[in-house]
């Protein structure tokens, strides 16, 4: 076989070099193949990879007219550019072939360098994975330079990039000419029914005007979507499907135009969205228009109300500032022609891309920060590893400069070494980046935007080619330029090597001292991430989060027309759960902590006087009973009543809310609106009680002031369920199966979760982060061990003489360990000094991710640093015992 295919390789000669040669050629090869075969398997390969390299360089000179047998008597014909590049193509064949047999001549060496770089190129890949994914791709919309996010602001609510009110957004698209369109969507999902093989489902449905799919630059593969007006209630319902839940439903071409059921409702398919369209929310499974009433355009409550997200494509040749300076006119007006509803209140516009990524640049930016400089430490082992193989080389490379090898060559071929261990590195860095990439993912939060688009695709691979190739010139460089610096008479006479030694180790400390001071800031980061996790860990949110599960409940629009029959349902239900053995408690709310939108709103009491009122107060709608399933006690008055159904609102509100707005007397009794202006109140709610603070944004922020609504007097149509049992979770999510079922055999659940998972949802962000944060330092910290292990085992080695002589003068044990360790921990302090200013100077960074915790904590610094200090320690006793075993004849015999 292999002398067949050297027969094929002879191709590449011209047909006249062949008719005259190939028998020659044929016979050295079968000597030489026969010797190689005495050598084994891979003398073979040898062989073979330098014949089609051979073949194709010499092949292809001869083709181009190149003389087969060069003529002794004739001079030799110029060399052509083609001629120079082959013969430096042959040169870096041959200089490649000798670092693959050098490299594998130091298999341990090599095994150590690779497995170091791995680490660090891997790490660094499936960080960029990320970034790349989340940050660098452009949104998957036609044009999407052009797609701006525009919002509300309104201080005197201190509210900022707020939602938008519905009847805002209409004279925005009116009245707005640096824009071609602008469309809207509701902040929120919503839970439709629909049956499955028999059984309900739950479709997650986001509801857009009718121009939605056309501002974005359509995002459909099947279908034209909505027409424009159609966010206006018609006799013909419309949804777009998504691409994940057209596959689910059959992946049918033929689907446009067929009728999906949903809340009994007949919705015609107009559009199929494509894969990579998921906005605004990835569990989007459909998009219908918002079916207002026309009758809504002049209400109060249309321009009250904001719930609504905008998004508008720019005109061509139009600016951003322009845009807004726009927008801004039209705020003006409005407050002029709306003082109720629109006083303060303003606008503004930021590029789409920048609203769905929003503030993950800062955890992003500081991860891969951590990432560099794993592969800055990586580097950094590697070049010292190579600075100790430079000085053991040295009289090689001195030999090779006596025998006429130019400095220039020397070091090309030291680079080239490097560039095959990087080039090893990266192809296994890769490995680990595929492992690597699922972790990160699995490790950021559940909520983190473009996730969907993370994976190793070409620009990843092109980075991490990319890295490998200026890791291999970064730690190749020093230990090329330091092995081929002196002259070759002295190296090989060997006057020098005191000095020559003394100097590398001298380099290998600082660098050593370097990787120190990269690790500190990263060990840092993580330990006052830890801590906050550990703050926030003993935050009481204000209810129990043991032995409760949550279910979401929808009622479809069919079936539950009005409060009455929607409230009659979850009392009959709550009633039901009650009385069932094992259940302790069950209550609803129309909102759940941490995890939903909030709903807040001016207010003032009926005693009040005419100028006064409360600033966006937080308001949800819940359930009797709620309070005591969530275990969260009532302070003053009393829980909500059965027996309140029917009767004048009445309404409970939070400690937070009394002591802020009626610090001198209880509120109980007290008469709220939702409005500022008594006379503009529809609804008057009388507060029955006073409950315990809960917190509903997040365990790392203050306890909103709330007022609770019955959600019986409210006819809320949604909600969450809770049930608090000691039952095992799959035996109350049976018997709520059951319950549910008995009342209504078509409703599904959208979500059932536990508080506990709620409650750990808060703060869930922080603890992911930190999470991978801490992963990276602990890479990065036992790189630093082992690379201050390497560097003081390759000096104390390189001292072995000296050891030897002063054991034999009387040294102790104890002496030699000490001068080891001097040694060893003085690049150490000076990294651990460096590395604090560093952190100190960059502390600032940290604001946003510390609770209860200060970013330059001293307690921290001084335990990171010991920490590190110890493990320096620890690195730099094991070469100090072993030179305590040196045995001083051996030693000197050696030398």
């Amino acid at each position: 076989m292999v002398r067949a295919m050297h027969r094929l390789l002879l191709f590449a000669y011209p047909a006249s070099l062949r008719r005259e040669y190939l028998h020659e050629i044929q016979d050295v090869f079968h000597i030489r193949l026969s010797a190689a075969r005495a050598h084994g398997l891979s003398a073979v390969v040898r062989l073979c990879w330098s014949e089609i390299t051979d073949a194709a360089v010499s092949g292809f000179r001869a083709r181009r007219g190149g003389q087969p047998v060069p003529s002794m008597f004739q001079p030799p014909a110029p060399e052509s550019p083609y001629d120079r590049l082959l013969t430096a193509m042959e040169s870096i064949l041959q200089d490649l072939r000798f670092a693959v047999r050098t490299l594998r001549s130091a298999p341990g060496f090599a095994f150590a360098a690779i497995i170091v770089l791995a680490v660090g190129i891997g790490a660094t890949a499936a960080m960029f994975s990320v970034i790349d994914a989340v940050l660098l791709k452009p949104l998957p919309f036609h044009e999407p330079d052009r797609l701006m996010a525009l919002f509300e602001t309104n201080p005197e609510r201190g509210w900022d990039r707020a939602q938008v009110a519905a009847a805002n957004y209409l004279d925005w698209r009116d009245r707005a000419e640096t824009f071609t369109d602008i469309a809207a969507h509701n902040d929120w999902l919503v839970e439709r029914t629909t049956l499955v093989a028999g059984e309900p489902t739950v479709v997650n449905v986001n509801e857009v005007t009718g121009n939605f799919f056309r501002v974005l630059g359509s995002g459909l593969i099947l279908g034209t979507g909505f027409d424009a007006g159609d966010e206006w209630a018609g006799e013909e319902r419309k949804i777009v499907l998504s691409h994940a839940y057209w596959l689910q439903q059959g992946g049918d071409e033929a689907i446009i135009g067929r009728t999906l059921a949903l809340d009994a409702e007949p919705y015609t398919v107009v559009g199929v969205a494509a894969p990579e369209m998921q906005f605004p929310f990835a569990a989007v499974d459909a998009w219908a228009p918002l079916g207002w009433d026309p009758a809504n355009r002049t209400a109060t409550f249309f321009r009250r109300a904001h719930g609504m997200r905008a998004i508008a494509r720019l005109s061509e040749g139009t600016s951003r500032q322009a845009a807004v300076s726009e927008l801004a006119t039209i705020a003006t007006q409005l407050q002029g022609e709306y003082p109720d509803t629109n006083m303060a209140m303003g606008n503004g516009a930021i590029p789409l891309h920048d609203w769905i990524v929003g503030d993950t640049r800062t955890p992003l930016g500081m991860l891969f920060l951590a990432v560099g400089f794993v592969l800055l430490i990586a580097c950094a082992n590697v070049a010292s590893m190579q600075l100790a193989r430079a000085t053991d080389r040295r009289a090689e490379m001195a030999l090779r400069g006596a025998l006429g090898a130019q400095r220039l060559r020397l070091i090309r071929q030291s680079l080239i070494e490097s560039l095959v261990l990087a080039a090893a590195g990266g192809a296994a860095g890769l490995a680990l980046a595929l492992v690597g990439v699922r972790a990160v993912v699995g490790l950021l939060p559940a909520d983190f935007p473009r996730m969907q688009g993370v994976g190793l695709d070409w620009r990843v691979l092109g980075f991490a080619l990319a890295a490998a190739l200026v890791t291999g010139i970064a730690f190749g460089l020093a230990p090329a330029l330091r092995a081929t610096s002196s002259e070759p008479g002295v190296d090989l006479g060997g006057a020098t090597r005191g000095t020559a030694g003394s100097s590398t180790r001298r380099v290998a400390a600082l660098l050593v001292a370097a990787e120190v001071a990269l690790v500190l800031p990263v060990a840092i980061a993580a330990t006052l991430m830890v801590r906050t996790l550990d703050e926030i860990a003993h935050v009481e949110p204000g209810f129990e989060v043991d032995d409760t599960t949550v279910f979401g409940l929808s009622l479809p629009r069919t079936g539950y027309v009005d409060g009455e029959s929607r409230a009659a349902f979850f009392d009959e239900l709550l009633t039901s759960l009650r009385q069932l053995p094992g259940i302790d408690g069950a209550g609803m709310s129309t909102r759940l902590p941490f995890v939903n939108q909030r709903w807040s709103s001016d207010f003032r009491a009926e005693s009040w006087a005419p100028d006064e009122f409360g600033v966006g107060v937080r308001h949800d709608e819940i359930s009797r009973e709620l309070f005591a399933t969530m275990r969260v006690p009532i302070r003053e008055g009393r829980d909500f009543e059965r027996a309140e159904l029917d009767g004048e609102p009445v309404a409970i509100v939070n400690r937070a809310l009394a002591d802020l707005y009626f610090p001198d007397r209880s509120p109980v009794g007290e008469r709220l609106c939702f409005d500022r202006v008594a006379e503009d109140c529809r609804y008057w709610y009388t507060v029955v009680g006073v409950a315990g603070n809960v917190r509903r944004s997040s365990l790392t922020s203050e306890e909103e002031p709330s007022i609770y609504g019955s959600m019986a007097q409210n006819g809320s149509a949604s909600g969450f369920l809770l049930v608090r049992s000691e039952l095992p979770t799959d035996d109350v999510i049976s018997a709520v199966g059951v319950a549910v079922r008995g009342l209504d055999s078509a409703l599904p659940f959208h979500t059932v979760t536990t508080m506990e998972a709620v409650g750990g949802g808060s703060g869930g962000g922080e603890r992911r982060v930190s999470g991978l944060f801490g992963a990276f330092a602990l890479i990065a910290t036992l790189l630093a061990a082992f690379g201050v292990y390497s560097v003081v085992a390759y000096a104390t080695a390189g001292r072995t003489r000296e050891i030897g002589v002063r054991v034999s003068l009387g040294a102790r044990g104890a002496d030699i360990m000490r001068t080891v360790m001097v040694r060893g921990m003085m690049p150490v302090l000076l990294g651990v000094t460096a590395g604090l200013s560093i952190t100190l100077a960059g502390a600032g960074v940290l604001s946003g991710f510390v609770f209860g915790v200060a970013v330059r904590d001293p307690l921290t610094y001084a335990a990171v640093a010991v920490l590190l200090a110890a493990i320096a320690v620890v690195a730099c006793v094991l070469p100090g015992r072993r030179a305590q075993r040196v045995d001083p004849v051996e030693a000197l015999r050696a030398e």
